[in-house]
């Protein structure tokens, strides 16, 4: 850590062991409540410490903590001065762009947050509200409760780009299945544990129920979950002539809260 009075001058004024390149190092209120605030010093991972600071010394009150649950997420740094008083995330997005004139992505911008768990506040992801200026066409399937081999509720949904919303209660044994674009988002209520494309993660039960978002991308997924506690960025590229959604459940009824499902349109404006 070190201080400046004008960005040149440059004074030492402290060290921590385990973080090498592209840290990032913030405030955050636990739940909202400005009054409680920690500061967040992050790793390239994006593993993270949990602690105070008095301007020239950071004292961690946790151990490294992991943070996103997917790959290819690295170096992810923070804006300065939003607007809106946010603490907002853009990660480096290690993954396929074949035939492009670039290389690689940027992930979804988040906004962070610390949230209360059994275990003390932990890191939170939520995609921005901005995105949803994205939205061209959105599918509401209702809250009736799906049954196993029952008709696919979302059979009328079709596009590259595509937002899920989705709060529900699972089977007590069983899993509920998401296959957006032919892509695998599955959720294991006894293991507790999602799988997006094959890659596990954590995600436990809140008050019996999942939430969850899914953002699918030409060469991305980015999956959030448990509040945003469970955050599962992915490379993966689904076929381009695949752009159906499907849900459906085994070893019992599904319930749910919520189930929608918002077409996307591109975020580059065309000239």
């Amino acid at each position: 850590f070190y201080t400046s009075p004008d960005l040149q001058t440059w004074t030492f004024q402290s060290r921590i062991e385990g973080f090498y390149e592209c840290p990032d190092f913030f405030e955050l209120p636990v739940d909202g409540v400005a009054t409680n605030k920690k500061w967040v010093l992050t790793a390239a991972s994006s593993d993270y410490m949990i602690g105070s600071f008095d301007g020239k010394t950071f004292t961690p009150e946790t151990a490294k903590l992991p943070g996103n649950r997917g790959a290819g997420f690295y170096a992810a740094q923070t804006f300065t001065g939003d607007p809106k008083g946010r603490v907002v995330q853009i990660g480096w997005l290690q993954t396929e762009t074949r035939g492009m004139p670039f290389n690689q992505a940027m992930s979804l911008p988040n906004q962070l947050s610390l949230r209360s768990t059994s275990d003390g506040p932990r890191l939170a992801w939520t995609p921005v509200d901005e995105l949803k200026t994205l939205r061209v066409k959105s599918h509401d399937c209702g809250v009736a409760p799906l049954t196993p081999g029952a008709p696919n509720p979302l059979a009328k949904v079709s596009s590259e780009l595509l937002e899920l919303r989705a709060t529900f209660t699972p089977p007590a044994k069983g899993e509920v299945k998401f296959t957006l674009r032919g892509i695998p988002v599955i959720y294991n209520t006894e293991q507790q544990v999602l799988s997006v494309n094959g890659h596990r993660a954590p995600a436990p039960l809140r008050e019996g129920k999942i939430d969850l978002t899914v953002f699918t991308d030409r060469i991305a997924y980015e999956v959030f979950t448990a509040g945003g506690l469970t955050y599962v960025p992915l490379p993966c590229v689904p076929s381009a002539t695949t752009l159906g959604a499907e849900v459906s459940v085994t070893g019992g009824d599904v319930t749910f809260e919520k189930l929608e499902v918002h077409e996307l349109k591109s975020i580059w404006a065309k000239p």
